[in-house]
């Protein structure tokens, strides 16, 4: 069944493009308003991340903009016209209208994900803040984005206005600004290092749940995080296997959760399990926690600021979370049980394990709950790595980011 609606959309897609071809064409011709820019992320379905941040601080500093997050459902336009803020459904037609005359849209993935660029024009400035610092290759430099839409020369051909090109991106820091522009395959000199504006959240300790949760505002230091009662530590692997498939990582990491249970009793700790929002847990794993008195899963569509924690220690792999907890200055570990295979499988990476972790990554379970004890024992960690990589990877930790992308943005010509 799946199959066949699949093959039906494909089908109307094709019938109905000479169409999409003429409104892209005279799409070109309606002038464009210089005071309205347009916001999305995450497929147009959440209100969150870098193009968040932008959005707020255009709202707070400049009147004269028209700004709206434009919603792919109702219900989050009804969300947030609830807040206060201006938003518009895509598909009505005071959306199409915006999509026409907008002379920015500022997005978290891709165009053709967060908007309807049939109704964008080739001279509609486009802004890329993307979704996280990437470890994993993305774009044009993910071999197995080969087999996808923008390596296929005839969807290039008849769908041309489905392919990203970007006037501005945002970067983080000088290292990843030649890693964006063989990504996005974009001019260099569109890239710009302004920081990443959600970790404005983290700097100041508000804004959104990473910065209230990881508590940045009074400037925790590594030893205030260990005095925290109970420490808190959040393990965040990144997405493995296709999007919405299950986690595997506890069954080939060996994960004998009664042993991790009795660890963190004695440390006096808790763990909470948040995996990627397009990640599935395994029901006996949801079980086996549900049996444990320090372990919690954190469901995905459930926000970790409904759970009234600060984070004293992370645990992840690949996950872009680790370049946000970098600020914070706390105790980061690697956990990688399957690094040869998921290298294999999943996504070849722009940095190892290795140049990524302040300590030797943790390839089995032993190793990481020896690593744990040791910092909460007798602080062993190495934060002089840690400070080394954060000033690698960060260029501001000033929580301005918002503001120099908001100016980089209205600067375009």
């Amino acid at each position: 069944m799946s199959c066949n609606l699949a093959l039906t959309r494909k089908i109307i897609k094709l019938l109905t493009a000479p169409l999409a071809i003429i409104i892209n064409a005279l799409a070109r011709f309606i002038p464009k308003d210089d005071k309205t820019w347009l916001f999305s992320s995450w497929n147009g379905l959440k209100y969150s991340d870098n193009s968040r941040f932008i959005y707020e601080y255009a709202l707070q500093n400049d009147d004269s903009l028209n700004v709206y997050w434009m919603c792919k459902t109702l219900q989050l336009k009804k969300e947030m016209e609830k807040m206060g803020l201006p938003a518009c459904y895509s598909l009505s037609l005071k959306g199409l209208y915006l999509h026409l005359t907008a002379s920015r849209v500022v997005l978290s993935h891709s165009v053709h994900w967060e908007y309807y660029p049939v109704f964008l024009s080739s001279n509609t400035k486009r802004i890329q803040t993307w979704h996280g610092t990437p470890i994993k290759k993305i774009g044009y430099d993910n071999v197995l984005s080969e087999k996808r839409f923008y390596r296929d020369w005839i969807s290039r051909i008849i769908f041309y206005y489905n392919i990203d090109h970007f006037d501005l991106v945002l970067s983080n820091s000088e290292f990843f600004r030649k890693i964006y522009a063989s990504a996005f395959r974009t001019d260099i000199a569109r890239i710009l290092v302004t920081g990443s504006p959600r970790d404005d959240g983290l700097v100041k300790g508000a804004g959104d749940s990473l910065g209230k949760i990881m508590n940045q505002g009074n400037q925790a230091s590594q030893l205030e995080a260990k005095k925290l009662e109970p420490l808190t530590i959040l393990y965040a692997p990144t997405l493995r296997g296709a999007a919405y498939s299950k986690f595997q990582g506890f069954k080939l990491g060996g994960w004998d959760f009664t042993v991790v249970d009795e660890c963190l009793g004695k440390l006096n700790a808790n763990l909470y399990v948040k995996l990627h929002p397009a990640q599935v847990m395994i029901q006996n794993d949801v079980l086996a926690i549900d049996r444990c008195d320090n372990i919690r899963y954190i469901p995905a569509g459930d926000d970790l600021i409904n759970h009234d924690m600060e984070i004293g220690i992370l645990i992840t792999d690949y996950s872009g979370i680790y370049f946000d907890f970098l600020l914070t200055g706390k105790p980061i570990f690697f956990y990688i049980p399957d690094e040869q295979e998921y290298l294999k499988y999943d996504r070849d990476v722009y940095m190892s394990s290795d140049e990524l972790s302040p300590m030797l990554p943790a390839r089995d379970l032993n190793t990481l709950l020896n690593q744990l004890s040791g910092y909460v024992e007798s602080d062993s960690f190495d934060f002089g790595r840690l400070q080394k990589l954060k000033s690698q990877f960060h260029s501001f930790s000033d929580g301005k980011n918002s503001e120099r992308a908001f100016y980089a943005i209205r600067d375009l010509s």
